[in-house]
Parts: structure tokens; C-alpha cells; sequence
């Protein structure tokens, strides 16, 4: 499993890369807000991601089937808000 913990990693640090990188262009002035809220609101869930993560990986965990479905849905809400981005901001 540890390919999917550093890609994990290496997702959200280039993600945060790319946010920061371009929000401080003037460029971003012709950008939709919609869609950069979309953005900064997956940045976050991908944050809560690697919690869920780091949760997922402790041997003692009492319910890691609730653990699991709630990655699978920040995992879905990421998915969703970055094809919304890409959609109003592509």
C-alpha cells in the first residue's frame, strides 16, 4: 500500500502547488469565482483525505468500515468538484 499513500501525498502537494502557483497571476482576474471556490473546496477534502488516511492506517481503529465510506466520499466529492473546475474554468 505504500505506492497509494505517497501518491496520495504527491496529489494533494501538486494540487496545492497549482493553486498557488496561478492564484497569483492577474490572469485569474478573467477566471469564474464558482469554480475556484470548486477548487479550494477539493483542496481541502483531499487534505481530509490524507486524515481519513493516516485514521485508516492505526491497527486499533474501532470502526474502520465508517472510516472507509467516508474516504469513498470525500474521495467522490473530489472527483466531482474538480470536474466542476475544470468544466467552468478548463
Amino acid at each position: 500500500m505504500w505506492p497509494h499513500y505517497w501518491l496520495a501525498y504527491a496529489a494533494t502537494a501538486l494540487s496545492f502547488a497549482h493553486a498557488w502557483a496561478l492564484m497569483s497571476r492577474r490572469a485569474m482576474a478573467r477566471a469564474n469565482n464558482l469554480g475556484l471556490y470548486l477548487a479550494t473546496l477539493a483542496l481541502s477534502l483531499l487534505f481530509q483525505q490524507i486524515m481519513l488516511g493516516l485514521a485508516l492506517r492505526q491497527r486499533r481503529l474501532p470502526e474502520p468500515k465508517a472510516v472507509r465510506n467516508w474516504r469513498f466520499c470525500t474521495m467522490a466529492g473530489v472527483v466531482i468538484l474538480v470536474a466542476a473546475h475544470i468544466w467552468l474554468n478548463g
